[in-house]
């Protein structure tokens, strides 16, 4: 199965990934987690697959693009 949350910043999407996927695995089940958002600085979890890897909107910010524009360039 795979679940992805989208929504606005701020709605509780991380949080909400990161409860859900205790609750999956405090109950047996396995869990990978993905994280997408370049913006982000901590996670309550640790992801598998991280785009922060690649880059970051802090690195673009750097170059002097706004919060913003980094993201949606990221």
């Amino acid at each position: 199965m795979i679940l992805a949350f989208i929504g606005t910043a701020g709605s509780g999407k991380t949080t909400l990934t990161a409860e859900f996927g205790k609750y999956l695995e405090e109950n047996g089940y396995s869990v990978s987690y993905v994280n997408l958002d370049t913006g982000v600085r901590k996670l309550p979890y640790r992801p598998n697959v991280d785009v922060r890897e690649e880059i970051t909107a802090w690195e673009l910010m750097e170059e002097g693009l706004g919060p913003n524009g980094a993201i949606v360039r990221s």
